[in-house]
This record gives C-alpha cells, sequence and structure tokens, in this order.
C-alpha cells in the first residue's frame, strides 16, 4: 500500500512539478484519498470542510506551485467558467503536463487530470473555490493596477492557511492597501502571510509582532557580540567557534525585522539595524 501511495504521490506532483519528496504526512491523507471509486467522490472529499488535511491534499494535488496558482486565479475569480475559460485553463495545463493519472488502490476508475475540458474547469473550480479570501483583502488589492500581482497575491492568500481574526485581517488589509503597488510585493506578502501564520489567535497581532522585534533585536545583539568577539582570531578558530552561525543568525533576524517594520511602520528598518 505504502509504495502506492507514493506512486500517487508521484503522480500528483508531476501534475505540475517533478521530484516531489514523500512525507510521512503526506501519506496520511492519502489513505484516505485511496479509498475513493471516482473524480466525483475524490472532489468532495477534498472540499470537506471538515476534514482538516483537506487543504494540504488540494496544494498537493492541484497547486503546488505559485505560477500555476496565480495563472488560474486569472479565470477563476468568478463562480462560473466559460467555454473560453475552461479551454484557456486547459491549454495552459496541458502545456506542462500531457496526461496525469491518480491511480487510486481498489479505485473503480482511475483519476484522469488533463484530457477533457469541462472535466478539468469543474475539477480545479470545485477544488480552488472552496478556499475563500477575506471580502477586506480582495477590496484592498482591487485598486491594484499591476494584474499579475493581484493574482500572485490572491494565490498567495488562498492558500496561505491563515486563520482570519478582526485584529489581524484589519492589520493585513492595512499592509496591503500601502504596499501592493510596490515592486517587491509579492515577495514581501509571501514572507508576511508565514509571519501572520505564526500569531497565535488570542493575541493581539500588533503586540505580538512587536514582542517578538524585541525578541529579534535582543538576539541580534547577541549575534554581534559573537561576531566582534570573533574578529580577532584565526580563520580556523572562527570557524570552529560558529562564527558561520553567528553571520547567518544575524542575517535571519535583520529580516524579521524588516518585516515587522514593513508592517507596522511602513518602513524599512531603522538605521543600524
Amino acid at each position: 500500500m505504502k509504495q502506492e501511495l507514493v506512486e500517487i504521490m508521484q503522480l500528483g506532483g508531476d501534475f505540475f512539478t517533478k521530484g516531489i519528496t514523500v512525507k510521512d504526512r503526506d501519506l496520511e491523507f492519502l489513505e484516505a484519498v485511496a479509498g475513493c471509486v471516482s473524480r466525483g467522490e475524490l472532489a468532495v472529499l477534498l472540499a470537506d470542510p471538515d476534514w482538516e488535511e483537506a487543504e494540504t491534499a488540494r496544494e498537493l494535488l492541484l497547486f503546488p506551485d505559485l505560477e500555476s496558482r496565480a495563472r488560474l486565479e486569472s479565470v477563476l475569480q468568478g463562480k462560473g467558467l466559460s467555454q473560453e475559460e475552461q479551454d484557456e485553463i486547459t491549454a495552459f495545463l496541458k502545456g506542462r503536463v500531457q496526461k496525469t493519472e491518480l491511480i487510486l488502490p481498489g479505485a473503480l476508475k482511475n483519476i484522469m487530470i488533463g484530457v477533457g475540458a469541462a472535466d478539468l474547469a469543474a475539477y480545479i473550480k470545485r477544488l480552488h473555490l472552496t478556499v475563500e479570501i477575506p471580502e477586506p483583502l480582495v477590496r484592498a488589492l482591487a485598486f491594484c493596477s499591476n494584474k499579475e500581482s493581484v493574482n500572485n497575491a490572491l494565490a498567495l492568500l488562498r492558500s496561505s492557511g491563515i486563520c482570519w481574526t478582526g485584529d489581524l485581517l484589519a492589520l493585513a488589509q492595512k499592509f496591503i492597501e500601502k504596499n501592493a503597488e510596490k515592486e517587491d510585493f509579492p515577495a514581501v506578502l509571501q514572507k508576511i502571510l508565514a509571519l501572520f501564520k505564526e500569531i497565535p489567535t488570542d493575541r493581539d497581532p500588533e503586540e505580538y509582532l512587536a514582542e517578538k522585534r524585541t525578541w529579534c533585536l535582543f538576539h541580534l545583539d547577541k549575534a554581534r557580540t559573537q561576531e566582534r568577539e570573533l574578529a580577532g582570531q584565526n580563520m580556523e578558530t572562527r570557524l570552529l567557534s560558529g562564527v558561520r552561525t553567528a553571520y547567518a543568525d544575524e542575517r535571519r533576524l535583520r529580516g524579521q525585522i524588516a518585516l515587522i517594520d514593513r508592517i507596522l511602520y511602513s518602513m524599512p528598518p531603522l538605521p543600524g539595524l
């Protein structure tokens, strides 16, 4: 069974990319998927709001990379798909994979992706549109003139897995409104969503980020002190003493501080950080 599930994982990954690494966590929900007997039942399973692994499965089977998700956003922002839009999706996907079969153990028939335009469009719509984006964030993106940037942002928001509380939603809306037109917006948004995801739902997000910034400053000072202490040593001693770790820690901490400053103060980090 495990080898069959590995093959499912590899075929699912081949829908857009090659060489997905199979992890035990992936196998857990694939065991549930393996009980399906048709494409329709798989779609229902993946759309089940009570199945906690459904979003992970959707990401694996259909949207493993940002480019693909952003491309699909351009035709999936409405609830219906015209024939032209179906053809557009199918042409794009067929350019990346000729045919993908998800071979489910014990299934009455294989699940075919990338064959019929109507089936493919229905499959995509069924899975993709089950992940809703909060309306304030959609509105915040409405005035961005860069369509590609908007689609990238929508794809990131849809797959972020964030539980949006009122305060966090307001903070995200404010950030998007101030930064959506900036050139680095998609790259920064991806990092900021990862930061938002770690904020406990029972914490005030601005307070949490301010505390994290203080923590980062404290450890940044420690990393710099270590670098100064090692500066006069020979290279061998410096390497053995962890100078590379100190440099890596400094870069990571500076990056976290820069993100927090961008969110809270709409500015780059203070000079010297």
